[in-house]
């Protein structure tokens, strides 16, 4: 739509607002706006002064008759005269003639009248005195009025830099300001027309007069673009004082001079958003889904306004339906329950909405939980997180979990454990809803803290959820926000490192929030005291040079100021004056802790003491807290209720449901500084000792409160033996409170302290507490897993084995340091220091164990399993004997080790287990104990059905016991990737391991969580899966091993080489260490080194399948030869008879040598057995053993016929690459009969079905072999011949 312009000029725009029926306040916004018009006209067309004149200005509006109307005015012009001299503009003088210009626009042309000008006197309003709300003394005073002082004696403060001085001013310039000010103008617009005026003199100019045209372009659009605050003056000072936000609880949301940085948080936060809204990868087959994800970290000293920040951006992601997570670190508070607490307290914000999005996004969150955990997972998280049990109201109970054991023999298995659980939890509502993970003061986090958090980050895709999860896609995302002061954390320490790391695997933006420069604290100034920035600029520049421009520093200042009254609010100016000479004389030496020690020492003396026992407890404190303090021990008596109440409505504090919190930590920190040091420590004791007291009826959260306190002290005030004993014991209580919510760094640090406090006499006088302290402190060492755990665990565990007074004392010690042995791959050690407690129990095993032994007692395995049920174990009773129990466990443990070192040990071990449970009675052991048995029987029984069923029978068992999560992580290697996949079909044996896995590290067992992953990878590859996919999974299994340190399963991890090369052509040929996996040689070299039989067996396996698929039979043959008359029946020996059998028959039909086809009839038979056991799993390829060795015996018929077979098999039971390996030997078999078409058309199947497998490496391989055979080559031969 095209619009009209009308010119008017601008005396006329003047005189038809003058008659117009607008307001005043339309008319005052109208002329704001077209003054700034005019002056960047002005600007624009460099005009003089002399052209700055009103019979110059033309105004264009839309409508003629409306012209006043601001909506309308369009555009402002000025009109050139030619007479006019043209070069430089003299600013100045340009700007008085603007002054006259605005004042003609803003006195409506009534400063024309020539007797207003010549002194015509005028009745200005009576302005009175100052009126406060309330009549409050307290706001008087802090306005710099004494009670009942008038207007004009507080005027005498004002600013001389501010107030033009008489002895500068002219008659013009005061009739001016005092002429628009009775008109009732702004003084914002009285001020700007003033010193326009005093521009073009020099020797009565004012400090604030205008120097440049840019000047009065720049405070134009500030009144232009801020009306309400510059053009409507204050004349309440008490609403001024409130204008400023300064004392007001929680201030504003405006932030000053953080402009880049919050751009910096919205953008990230934009991008996860922007990713979250596109349907999600989840990969069903490998149960990784991959979710958006961003981190920033924010960096600057105290006070910089970090928080802030962090407080901006969450505030945002609440009003858009984001999980929010705030998390503040102190110095006082275990930094894990922090992150803990916050979750809780999100969940607990989550069931107060009852939106559909919410609804959708817990649908979710809890389905990913529980497909991913079982129910004593569940009910762990609920210990660390209760507001999670109302998710699963049916499934969560707390209570199960006591007396639960922590860990399942690997050092670190509790850390690992909280570690996962963490990564479930949060990977779960990610799934679910956006999640902003707020952590501020990350310079209070500990290690573990920091490790899981930052790790989670950067592995989150690498959280293994159930596939059975119904949920493929969402709106789902993470953005991580994390705050530090960069002066307290060191470059190369624990968090910088992290980050670093973090930064290498997803994006990571970096904010420093240097302190706000001068131009930064004068746009802060103007907004608070709405005065234009020209006029605040000279109070900057004095704030600036006192703070540093540190934000916290800044407002703390402004406070003091102006509650010492020299920055006060003038009635009678209607603005904030103050004076910089007073001002530059303030001296603050120590920052804002002076000011804010100034500002404490003045508050009364019972609300001082309540902030202090405050300070004394952290940063925050519960009112129950309060209730349970014995006053009579304390010294005083303390009104904290009231005082609490009184220090919120003084913004010392904060509260939230029944917390109170300070502020900011600086402010705590000014409290406790107020304490002297040796009275800091004396109050620790008293509000420790206070709280003791009640030990028998203080809920776990003050028992670690009291336990702190007494941490802050006990080294630096003298204590009775007495008192001594009772912090102890005090630390023990809270140290097994900390493990209960896995807190293992905060109980290792109680039960630390508990042990400081004993002498080697306490292991006379006090031997149980004693005992119990140093089994606390070995095991959650042991837990924990940090770098020093080792030598701090070997030193209890020495203390323990020297002061015990019983054999039977020591047993927990022993355990540990059977574990802790195992954990470090010293597997004969351990075993070693297993037979030795077993023999003072009683039951001794033989020195010397041969294959005859083994065999004797798989036999006897196998009469006593023979009856065995579910419903005949079950009848049997709980075994009770002490002893025998304790047997048990050291015979499990021997287990653990014998897999790898000492397998003949197994049914040795297995068969002593299973007679003592018969005899005794059955326990959590003996379940274990009939697994081994199972295991046992098919390794070396070479019975695999009855091996099958012992271990069905064992696994049906421990799904009926209570602790069956911790039982069947101990099942991964023995069961689940043994004896199970050569009976149930494969397919579905290969998932199970997605669960073990989870299983396996809630329990914190990453050692059986890898082979869960090793298996799962493995068996993907064996049943044909999509290598791509396949070699994934193998990449992220290397990271985790690496995470994890396993440098064992990093060496066994073999098959991942089979794996690449398949997939990548040419990288056979050169055989290097790829993805730093080592060479077969260099695996065989450790295996030999740590006499690890386990290992040996599998590096040569995985040799033969890499020969096998490339067709190189002759290393195949060498590396088996060793295996051929071996009785054990170790794992996939199915495969290597395979392999063996394939090679074997090429060989007879290369050589003639009967000795090969022997062995190939040898490998055909074993597969006829083996097939009896699953016909899914094997039929092809005993179809395909039987085509081969048909060929061999040249009956082609019945070979063509197998082939066909063998090929439809695979295709049936969903083994593509068998099927691929069935049509390439049937190719060969055509070719070599001289049937080139025919085994040219097998051959292209070959190839397609290895490309749809992945193995394009293969598939290159055989393009190769294929150009040899093709058809049309041996047309071209013939032809030649």
């Amino acid at each position: 739509m095209i619009c009209n312009t009308f010119p008017v000029s601008l005396l006329n725009w003047i005189d038809c607002a003058s008659t117009s029926n607008i307001s005043g306040k339309q008319y005052l916004e109208s002329a704001v706006d077209l003054a700034l018009m005019i002056i960047r006209r002005i600007i624009q067309n460099q005009a003089h002064e002399d052209e700055i004149l009103a019979d110059n200005v033309i105004v264009h509006v839309s409508d003629s008759s409306t012209a006043c109307s601001n909506s309308q005015i369009l555009s402002v012009d000025i009109e050139i005269k030619n007479d006019v001299p043209t070069g430089l503009v003299d600013h100045r003088k340009a700007c008085h003639a603007l002054g006259k210009l605005f004042l003609l626009l803003f006195s409506k042309r009534k400063s024309q009248s020539s007797w207003i000008l010549e002194g015509a006197h005028f009745q200005r309003p009576e302005i009175g005195k100052i009126a406060l709300g309330g009549n409050s003394t307290n706001d008087i005073k802090l306005l710099g009025i004494e009670e009942g002082e008038s207007l004009s004696l507080t005027e005498k403060r004002i600013n001389r830099s501010n107030e033009v001085s008489t002895r500068k001013s002219t008659k013009r310039t005061v009739s001016a300001s005092s002429f628009l000010r009775d008109l009732g103008l702004p003084v914002s617009v009285c001020r700007l027309v003033s010193d326009l005026l005093e521009a073009d003199n020099d020797e009565l100019r004012s400090d604030m007069a205008f120097s440049f045209l840019e000047e009065v372009e720049a405070e134009m659009l500030q009144l232009s673009e801020h009306k309400n605050q510059f053009l409507y003056d204050r004349t309440c000072p008490t609403r001024a004082l409130e204008d400023t936000t300064l004392f007001q609880i929680g201030g504003d949301d405006a932030l000053f001079g953080r402009e880049l940085e919050l751009d910096t948080l919205l953008n990230a936060l934009d991008r996860v958003a922007s990713e979250s809204n596109n349907t999600q990868q989840h990969n069903i087959y490998s149960g990784i889904t991959k979710l958006p994800r961003e981190a920033v970290f924010i960096s600057g000293h105290s006070g910089s306004g970090k928080s802030s920040l962090m407080k901006k951006v969450t505030h945002r992601c609440r009003e858009s339906d984001w999980f929010v997570v705030d998390c503040k670190f102190d110095e006082q508070m275990d930094p894990l329950m922090t992150i803990l607490n916050g979750i809780d307290a999100s969940i607990e914000g989550f069931f107060e909405k009852s939106w559909p999005h919410t609804l959708s996004a817990g649908k979710v969150m809890s389905e990913s939980i529980l497909t991913s955990i079982d129910r004593e997972g569940i009910n762990q998280l609920c210990i660390l997180v209760p507001n999670l049990s109302r998710f699963f109201p049916d499934v969560a109970n707390p209570k199960d979990l006591v007396g639960q054991s922590f860990g399942n023999g690997v050092i670190g298995a509790g850390r690992n454990r909280l570690d996962y659980l963490f990564h479930v939890l949060i990977k779960s509502i990610c799934l679910g809803s956006k999640l902003v993970l707020s952590l501020d003061d990350l310079q209070w986090a500990d290690t573990l803290t920091v490790t899981i958090v930052l790790n989670f980050m950067s592995t989150i895709d690498q959280t293994l959820i159930s596939p059975n999860i119904s949920f493929l896609g969402g709106k789902g995302g993470l953005l991580l926000l994390g705050s530090y002061r960069e002066n307290e954390v060191e470059d190369d320490g624990c968090l910088m490192n992290h980050i670093r790391m973090l930064s290498q695997s997803l994006s990571v933006s970096f904010i420093s929030t240097a302190g706000l420069s001068k131009s930064q604290i004068n746009d802060m100034l103007s907004a608070k005291l709405y005065i234009p920035k020209r006029l605040t600029s000279s109070l900057a520049d004095v704030v600036h040079k006192k703070t540093c421009g540190n934000p916290m520093f800044v407002k703390e200042f402004l406070k003091s100021i102006i509650t010492n009254r020299m920055l006060q609010f003038s009635v009678k100016s209607r603005r904030w004056v103050w004076d910089e000479d007073t001002l530059d004389l303030i001296s603050i030496t120590d920052g804002v802790a002076e000011l804010l020690s100034v500002k404490l020492r003045i508050l009364p003396s019972s609300l001082l003491q309540v902030l202090k026992i405050v300070a004394a407890l952290g940063s925050q404190v519960d009112v129950r807290t309060f209730k349970i303090l014995d006053q009579d021990q304390l010294g005083f008596q303390l009104h904290w209720a009231h005082s609490l109440s009184i220090a919120v409505q003084e913004g010392l504090m904060e509260k939230a449901g029944s917390v109170y919190s300070f502020t900011h930590d600086s402010l705590r920190s000014a409290v406790y500084n107020l304490i002297p040091p040796v009275e800091q420590k004396l109050l620790h004791k008293k509000i420790g000792t206070s709280m003791m007291k009640k030990v028998g009826v203080l809920d776990p959260a003050n028992v670690l409160i009291a336990a702190d306190q007494m941490n802050l002290c006990h080294n630096y005030v003298t204590l009775s033996p007495h008192e001594r004993i009772n912090i102890a014991r005090l630390q023990l209580l809270a140290g097994k409170h900390s493990m209960s919510t896995s807190s293992f760094e905060a109980a290792r640090l109680y039960f630390e302290s508990g042990v400081s406090l004993l002498g080697n006499d306490d292991w006379h006088s006090n031997y149980s507490l004693t005992l119990e302290l140093y089994e606390m402190s070995a095991l959650v060492e042991f837990i924990n897993g940090n770098e020093n755990s080792d030598s701090i665990l070997q030193k209890r565990l020495e203390s323990i084995f020297r002061f015990a007074r019983r054999f039977e004392d020591a047993f927990n010690a022993n355990i540990l340091q059977i574990k802790l042995l195992g954990s470090r791959g010293n597997y004969s050690n351990a075993i070693r220091k297993c037979l030795d407690v077993l023999s003072q129990l009683g039951e001794s095993f033989p020195e010397q164990i041969d294959w005859t032994l083994a065999e004797s007692c798989v036999a006897e395995l196998k009469n006593i399993t023979a009856t065995l049920t579910k419903d005949h174990i079950c009848q049997y009773p709980k075994m009770t004997d002490q002893s025998k129990l304790t047997a048990m466990k050291f015979m499990n443990l021997i287990t653990l080790y014998a897999v790898a070192h000492k397998p003949m040990l197994m049914p040795i071990v297995s068969n002593r287990m299973l007679k003592l449970s018969l005899q005794f009675g059955f326990c959590d052991d003996s379940l274990l104990g009939l697994s081994m048995a199972g295991y046992s029987i098919v390794n070396f029984g070479s019975d695999i059905s009855t091996g099958y069923r012992v271990s069905k029978l064992a696994e049906a068992l421990i799904e009926l016991n209570p602790v069956r999560q911790a039982l069947k992580t101990r099942l991964v290697t023995i069961w689940y990737g043994h004896s199970k996949p050569y009976v149930e079909p494969i397919q579905s044996a290969r998932e199970i391991f997605v669960d073990l896995y989870n299983q396996c590290m809630l329990v914190g067992d990453v050692e059986n969580a890898m082979y869960s992953w090793l298996f799962y990878c493995n068996l993907g590859f064996h049943i044909g899966s999509n290598l791509d996919n396949v070699e994934k999974a193998h990449s992220i299994l290397i990271e985790k091993t690496r995470k994890f340190k396993h440098h064992t399963m990093l060496s066994a991890m073999s098959s991942f080489r089979a794996c690449k090369i398949l997939l990548c052509p040419g990288v056979y040929e050169n055989d290097t260490e790829i993805a730093d996996i080592k060479t077969f040689e260099e695996i065989r070299t450790i295996a030999h080194d740590s006499n690890n039989e386990h290992l040996l067996w599998h590096v040569d396996l995985d040799e033969m399948q890499v020969r096998f698929w490339f067709r190189e039979y002759i290393p195949i043959a060498k590396l088996s030869e060793k295996y051929r008359n071996s009785k054990s029946k170790r794992s996939f020996e199915l495969l290597r008879k395979f392999y063996d059998g394939i090679s074997s028959f090429s060989f007879a039909r290369d050589t003639g040598e009967e000795f090969w086809a022997q062995i190939g009839e040898e490998c055909v038979t074993f597969w006829t057995t083996i097939v009896s056991l699953s016909n899914w799993n094997f039929e092809n390829n005993l179809l395909l053993l039987q085509a081969e060795s048909s060929y061999t015996k040249g009956d082609f018929a019945d070979a063509e016929t197998l082939y066909e077979a063998s090929i439809l098999s695979a295709r049936r039971h969903k083994f593509l690459h068998e099927e691929a390996l069935a049509c390439e030997l049937f190719g060969i078999y055509y070719c070599d009969r001289g049937m080139a078409e025919k085994g040219w058309d097998k051959l292209q199947l070959a190839l397609q079905k290895y490309s749809e497998w992945g193995a394009l490496g293969k598939a290159a391989s055989l393009e190769k072999f294929m150009s040899w055979v093709n058809p049309e080559h041996f047309k071209k031969l013939k032809m030649m011949e």
